[in-house]
């Protein structure tokens, strides 16, 4: 292949991996990975958690979240706190804070 043909081929993969990163911007919420992120860290499933606080933002080149959960049934304000980030649509979650104070309390 000659350096136009290459360069075409290039220039379409960037479009539609630019357009899969849009889509990906308006489906999906971002809480999803809140939780999967938790049941990584903590084990705590969806429903285990009583949601105190958060939001998420987002834009063309990613996604933030943040919240804050009370842990339902536990006693003594047990709490976990995350934020995570995805940095592009087709990359997974990363955490950037976890604050776990269920684990060792009674």
């Amino acid at each position: 292949m000659n350096k136009k043909k290459w360069l075409s081929l290039g220039g379409s993969l960037l479009c539609i991996a630019l357009l899969v990163n849009a889509a990906g911007s308006i489906v999906g919420d971002p809480m999803d990975g809140v939780f999967s992120e938790i049941k990584k860290l903590a084990g705590y499933e969806r429903r285990d958690l009583l949601f105190l606080s958060g939001g998420y933002s987002s834009s063309f080149f990613g996604r933030s979240a943040k919240a804050e959960f009370q842990i339902k049934g536990g006693r003594n304000g047990k709490t976990i706190r995350i934020s995570v980030h995805k940095p592009l649509h087709l990359l997974p979650w990363q955490v950037r804070a976890f604050e776990n104070n269920s684990l060792g309390h009674n």
